[in-house]
């Protein structure tokens, strides 16, 4: 796809969180105050079906987009019924490990399809591997993306450091070089008097 950071979170990211939420939403409206199973099956057809379609090599960037939206529209359906089974189903003294249990596969599973599809496609198949990790943990994605911008905005005003935004911070992992046009654009931060001149008359 050729797309840069800035670009796979504004695209890729934005398309699978867009695709979820519709997708969550209708799962809600549909289920009305039960736990609608029948949505679990057609959720994972549909992610299957789009999985595969996103899975082809050679998608122009307006396919992986609706792509992906269709992918999470279809992930919504599946993830509802399955988030109030795991919340309902166990006893409460067994639901935290069950919800632990249920993000460690999750995690596992999604870990092992890059490093399956990492092993089956080229290097410059990079996209096709983002596309995968970005379908397969869209959640974590979306909500450590926009963290870690921020952590990173604010460590660098702690260092003295100003970055006009999130998407400078990431290109800024790209340079291997840096070119000061004038003495005196770096600075310590820290005033220090090195002189005292004083006019004649005065000491």
């Amino acid at each position: 796809l050729q797309l840069s950071e800035g670009q796979i979170t504004a695209y890729l990211m934005s398309a699978i969180a867009i695709g979820i939420g519709v997708g969550s939403l209708a799962a809600g409206y549909l289920s009305g105050n039960k736990i609608e199973y029948g949505l679990i099956p057609l959720g994972s057809l549909g992610m299957t079906a789009f999985g595969a379609f996103l899975a082809q090599p050679g998608r122009e960037l307006t396919g992986v987009i609706v792509g992906l939206v269709l992918y999470g529209f279809f992930a919504g359906f599946f993830i509802v019924p399955i988030a109030a089974l795991i919340q309902h189903r166990p006893d409460g003294k067994e639901k935290g490990a069950v919800i632990a249990a249920s993000n460690l596969l999750s995690g596992v599973a999604s870990l092992l399809s890059v490093l399956v599809l990492a092993r089956l496609l080229p290097p410059e198949h990079y996209g096709e591997y983002v596309t995968v990790l970005v379908v397969a943990t869209p959640c974590p994605l979306i909500l450590a993306a926009p963290v870690a911008i921020v952590a990173g905005l604010s460590r660098c005003a702690s260092r003295g450091i100003i970055v006009k935004g999130g998407a400078p911070l990431e290109a800024a992992s790209r340079i291997d070089s840096v070119l000061i046009d004038k003495t005196g654009t770096l600075t310590a931060g820290k005033p220090v008097l090195t002189d005292v001149i004083a006019l004649p008359g005065f000491e």
